[in-house]
């Protein structure tokens, strides 16, 4: 699986652009990665950002990509309940859903995933919260819009008292409702990042996510997951990635030869999952595989 968080243009601060400008939709997704994804066969997950849905001519785009799973993604600074802000243009989005009360983290859920369908034509089934903001409520809300599978959860990563999932599940779970990083019998399948701490030649986290992992490093990992067992069939490869990471000067890529190296990474290691047999899927074709 590879997801892809799909955001409006950005500084390195990760605050939006100011007038709002979405290049890395047009030029990074629709010029850079999607070719790549499509001499591959891999088939993405899109997890697209309430902010883009504002635009008609990004929403287009969008739709105008085959192959691809189109999917939605909260940055509920931008959204009623309590909307934060009512431009998004020159604003970061910092908050984090697994913050709000119920009710409202609810309302922005409901608002988010009817804007969804408005725009594309069809609910959306896989889910991804902004700065990965999950808790156990969140699985209540998603079961009840109807969707299919989340893919917040990283693995290892204790963000905050809230965001902790350092004990989560490294391959694909159905969370318990109460308890987010235990085992449950809910009905959305949660598809973990692929993370897994690494102690030589020092202590870090590894990632499928070429801005935080170099290729080698990958193919390690990639290597290593692919040999655990899951306990609902074949084991996950999760790679992700935002569209604006690969635009020079956004994000992570300073120049266009940090935007190639990105994507150079990327290939390779996709190419390596292929090599050992991985089968490309979207999140909510991997949510049925595993639930068949």
């Amino acid at each position: 699986m590879v997801g892809i968080d799909i955001e409006p243009d950005a500084m390195p601060d990760w605050t939006y652009k100011a007038p709002l400008s979405f290049e890395a939709t047009h030029d990074g997704l629709l010029k850079r990665l999607v070719p790549l994804f499509l001499k591959l066969g891999i088939r993405p997950t899109f997890f697209v950002n309430n902010v883009l849905m504002e635009e008609n001519r990004v929403v287009d785009a969008l739709l105008s990509i085959r192959d691809c799973e189109l999917a939605n993604h909260l940055h509920g600074d931008f959204i009623e309940p309590s909307r934060t802000w009512d431009d998004a243009a020159g604003k970061p989005g910092r908050e984090n859903q697994s913050e709000y009360p119920p009710d409202v983290e609810r309302g922005k859920l409901e608002n988010s995933t009817a804007f969804f369908e408005k725009n594309f034509g069809r609910r959306p089934l896989s889910f991804r919260a902004g700065r990965f903001a999950v808790r156990a409520e969140t699985f209540r809300i998603l079961e009840e819009l109807g969707y299919l599978a989340d893919s917040s959860v990283t693995p290892c990563l204790n963000w905050d008292p809230v965001r902790n999932f350092s004990r989560a599940p490294l391959q694909p779970y159905f969370p318990n409702t109460d308890i987010l990083s235990s085992g449950g019998h809910g009905r959305v399948i949660e598809l973990p990042i692929t993370i897994r701490k690494a102690c030589f030649p020092r202590p870090r986290f590894d990632w499928l996510r070429p801005t935080h992992t170099d290729s080698k490093r990958m193919f390690k990992l990639i290597a290593r997951t692919s040999s655990e067992k899951s306990p609902h069939g074949p084991p996950l490869l999760n790679f992700m990635l935002h569209n604006v990471d690969i635009m020079p000067g956004m994000t992570y890529a300073k120049n266009e030869a940090d935007s190639q190296a990105l994507l150079n990474s990327l290939e390779s290691s996709l190419k390596y999952a292929l090599e050992l047999g991985g089968e490309p899927l979207t999140a909510s074709e991997s949510a049925r595989r595993y639930k068949a």
